[in-house]
């Protein structure tokens, strides 16, 4: 019996480690993504910090309610930009997914013609083992009857 071979097995092996690296972008992509969420979530803490603490009764050090202010000023920058960060990478994880999703597609494609290949190939190989077959039953017909 011969052997299968696809012949665009190398090209579908390329695609699955295009498709591999596309998968591990949009993990990159979402950690990072995570990362910009989970420090966002640290400044608002310390706002929310900042915010009780500034309710404090009794004596008021102006040099300390300076240099708190100044201090939520800086968070608050700080939050604006993680904010805009977390949007970029949000962006990034929608290119990733819609990359991944493209090369996945690939992937299956290539993997449904090589099924077709195959089966193809096999449907070949029965019916040659068939004929291969009649031959050998006609030829023994022929010889019991020549005997």
């Amino acid at each position: 019996m011969a052997k299968f071979t696809f012949a665009l097995d190398s090209v579908l092996r390329w695609r699955t480690a295009e498709r591999d690296q596309r998968r591990q972008a949009v993990a990159d992509a979402m950690r990072l993504e995570q990362l910009a969420q989970d420090r966002i979530i640290a400044c608002d803490g310390e706002l929310q910090k900042l915010r009780e603490n500034d309710g404090s009764t009794g004596a008021i050090d102006i040099a300390r309610r300076v240099a708190s202010e100044q201090y939520a000023a800086a968070l608050r920058r700080d939050r604006q930009r993680l904010v805009v960060e977390r949007s970029e990478r949000t962006a990034e994880v929608d290119s990733s997914r819609a990359a991944l999703v493209e090369a996945d597609r690939e992937v299956r494609m290539l993997e449904r013609l090589r099924e077709r290949k195959l089966e193809a190939f096999e449907a070949a190989e029965r019916r040659r083992q068939q004929s291969g077959m009649e031959e050998l039953a006609l030829r023994k017909h022929l010889a019991e009857q020549d005997a």
